[in-house]
């Protein structure tokens, strides 16, 4: 793309030097590239799979705690098929719905670029309980 637009603003020597290092990178790279020593096969999405699955789960007690929470909070603090309805009996303009909608969004944007402080919490388990509870606020 970038050497079509050249072309057409400043000649063709730029688009042949455009492509050259372009060329020049992709054969540093590839000749950089190193491929792993043992490759594993992915396990079959299967039955047996699934059930080891829950089995983890079940035996981890702090990644159930997590997943129960996260289930709940999503369950009970997401009712997106009722934005129309709240945003019209409620707040009373049927517009608002278009914001509700991209509020989460929105926030979960926000979030990750405010999520360096993070992995300096010690305390995960309460962090993701109170994140949880003001989920559903």
């Amino acid at each position: 793309m970038t050497a079509l637009l050249e072309v057409t603003s400043r000649g063709r020597e730029v688009a042949s030097i455009d492509i050259e290092r372009s060329s020049a990178a992709a054969l540093f790279a590839r000749s950089e590239w190193t491929s792993p020593t043992t490759i594993r096969a992915p396990d079959r999405p299967s039955v047996r799979a699934i059930a080891d699955g829950f089995r983890y789960v079940i035996h981890q007690p702090v990644v159930l705690g997590f997943m129960l929470v996260d289930v709940n909070a999503m369950i009970f603090g997401m009712p997106m098929a009722l934005f129309p309805a709240i945003a019209t009996h409620k707040y009373g303009d049927p517009a608002l719905v278009g914001y509700m909608y991209a509020a989460p969004y929105a926030g979960a944007l926000i979030s990750s670029l405010a999520s360096g402080w993070i992995p300096h919490v010690r305390r995960q388990g309460l962090a993701v309980a109170i994140a949880a509870a003001g989920w559903g606020i």
